[in-house]
């Protein structure tokens, strides 16, 4: 089946963005976030495959 696109809930309810657009819409929001969120978003996605390097 098809993916058509996305409809949001909660604070997004009745928001549709169809499948062509959602990898834009979704690099757009993350613009738009705040800087928790920015710092949760990068410890999720190095959280699989990187190792943190640290130093002075």
């Amino acid at each position: 089946m098809e993916l058509k696109g996305f409809i949001g809930v909660g604070p997004e309810n009745g928001t549709f963005i169809p499948a062509e657009e959602a990898y834009a819409y979704a690099l757009e929001r993350c613009a738009m976030a705040t800087e928790k969120e920015k710092e949760e978003f990068v410890e999720r996605f190095f959280s699989g495959n990187w190792a943190e390097v640290r130093g002075e």
